[in-house]
């Protein structure tokens, strides 16, 4: 997403189905990469430099695109996404997604923790 959409960077929330102290985050530069040093320390210094709590923009509000610097950038991204995730995958009988299979695959999807969208 951020290398579709041209942005300087992109945060992602990591998850797993242990209790939320656990979870975390990754930042990706501008190439679509996990950053690196320098990088990461000038964002460690940032962080240390706001540690006070900022009001949280509405949902509404970063749909709308009315706050400055935040995107979301899942409507623009997911069904490419999606398409090419299902070109890839190869079902009984081995044809692609997009041929007759004799069975679709079964996906289980499990939030434990409440870090997941509302899919």
């Amino acid at each position: 997403a951020v290398q579709a959409n041209g942005h300087a960077a992109g945060v992602m929330v990591t998850a797993s189905h242990n209790p939320k102290e656990y979870n975390g985050y990754k930042v990706y530069w501008g190439n679509g990469c996990q950053i690196i040093p320098p990088h990461d320390e000038g964002i460690a210094s940032a962080i240390e430099a706001n540690l006070a709590l900022w009001e949280r923009p509405s949902a509404e509000a970063v749909a709308a695109g009315e706050v400055p610097g935040v995107f979301d950038s899942l409507p623009s991204v997911a069904d490419g996404y999606y398409a090419a995730l299902a070109d890839g995958l190869r079902f009984r009988g081995g044809g692609k997604s997009g041929a007759a299979s004799p069975r679709a695959p079964l996906v289980a999807y499990t939030p434990l923790h409440g870090v997941g969208g509302p899919w």
